[in-house]
């Protein structure tokens, strides 16, 4: 967050290596916990705050189910 309130991150939750679950979270860098969660479809590579604070943006490899290459 442009004024570090807020941080935004990725995680992984695995319960073996087939079978896990991304997820997008804003944390409150006071305390450490996690304010906003939303489980996600696909891998996350970046995340950027918009320069107001108010939203976020992610990056992520989603591809196409006749392609062999990543949609941007």
């Amino acid at each position: 967050h442009p004024d570090g309130r807020q941080i935004a991150s990725t995680t992984i939750e695995s319960r073996d290596p087939e079978n896990y679950e991304r997820f997008l979270e804003i944390w409150d860098a006071a305390t450490g916990k996690v304010t906003r969660r939303w489980k996600m479809s696909h891998d996350i590579w970046i995340v950027r705050w918009n320069p107001q604070g108010t939203r976020v943006a992610f990056g992520s490899d989603v591809y196409a189910p006749d392609a062999d290459k990543p949609v941007m």
